[in-house]
């Protein structure tokens, strides 16, 4: 911005002299001024301070509304230090005097640089910004659960989709020990055991523990984590609750015994107290609930209600130190039990 045609032609011999290819367009007004900014679109503005009708200070200010990423350089013929220091103040990248234009290549290769540095990092911050919502999008809103576990075993991380599965919250589970959820201790042993050996576990099914003390099946996916020196972090995984699944595969398993016999079995094992013959067709229950055994306590309440859908009865004779018998029976044509 300049309104004297001599100090343009100095300012290009300059430019020329230097090496720095360019392209310019002199305003010396402010609407023409607004125009080139919005129309020419400048890499870089080297204005005068003082014009006829229009000043460097004014030309900043609107800078700084339109294209604040715009170098500006004011080169004037003042040696005012107050002029340079409240244009310096408002945002000016340099002060040159026209009477001295030996760093004028140096100054606007630096305005240059300096904006460029600036424009990159809020891109990559914006870039960022926008990875970082997108990933919480993912995060909070997939069905699996994501998760992170360290090296002591604490939960670090937890994805909400945990609060469907299990009745916790992520708050409620973040900082303690993952052993928590497990529905047996033998289950995460076995886990950690195939972990170590292979550095990953694919598809493992897991007992675990609702907050309401349901169990629930989960199919596991984890790895091993490591920081840059190669030193263990921490696990990574996701949970998927497969516990529909599991029982439709256990209802098949009853049907499928049903349908193909109709018996009596039995073992000689240390039989079932009588006080506990009215508690073994409940869901989720062991008779020895103090003792692990395999299994989640299903199978004979899902048996007892296909078996009567069947049109059949099934019953429990035990006698204690001596076994027990399960007898079924269905009903045949004409009604009778055989």
């Amino acid at each position: 911005m300049e309104d004297l045609f001599s100090d343009v032609e100095i300012l290009k011999h300059h430019l020329t002299k230097s090496g720095i290819p360019f392209t310019d367009q002199v305003v010396k007004t402010e609407e023409a001024f607004i125009r080139a900014l919005q129309s020419f679109m400048p890499d870089i503005i080297l204005s005068d301070y003082a014009l006829p009708q229009f000043d460097g200070l004014q030309a900043l200010t609107l800078r700084n509304e339109l294209a604040a990423a715009t170098p500006f350089i004011l080169v004037t013929g003042s040696t005012n230090e107050e002029i340079a220091v409240k244009c310096m103040k408002a945002g000016a990248d340099d002060y040159l005097i026209k009477d001295n234009l030996n760093r004028l290549a140096p100054a606007i290769l630096t305005a240059i640089e300096k904006k460029n540095a600036i424009r990159a990092q809020a891109e990559a911050e914006e870039a960022l910004r926008k990875s970082e919502n997108k990933y919480r999008t993912i995060f909070e809103n997939i069905r699996d659960v994501y998760y992170i576990v360290d090296p002591a075993g604490l939960i670090r991380d937890i994805s909400p989709s945990i609060f469907r599965c299990s009745g916790y919250t992520p708050e409620e589970l973040i900082g303690t020990p993952v052993q928590n959820v497990y529905y047996s201790f033998e289950d995460r042993q076995e886990l950690l055991k195939k972990l170590q050996e292979k550095g990953e576990v694919v598809d493992f099914d897991v007992r675990l523990v609702k907050k309401d003390g349901q169990l629930k099946w989960g199919s596991l996916n984890m790895h091993l984590l490591f920081d840059e020196d190669g030193n263990h972090i921490g696990t990574e995984g996701s949970l998927r609750d497969i516990t529909v699944r599991k029982r439709a595969e256990q209802v098949q398993k009853v049907l499928y015994n049903i349908s193909n016999a109709v018996a009596t079995t039995g073992d000689t094992g240390k039989g079932i107290p009588p006080e506990k013959l009215n508690i073994i067709f409940e869901r989720f229950r062991q008779v020895e609930e103090n003792e692990y055994h395999e299994g989640d306590g299903l199978g004979l309440s899902i048996s007892e209600a296909l078996v009567k859908l069947l049109g059949g009865e099934i019953r429990v004779v035990s006698e204690v130190g001596k076994g027990q018998a399960l007898n079924v029976w269905k009903r045949s044509g004409a009604g009778a039990m055989t």
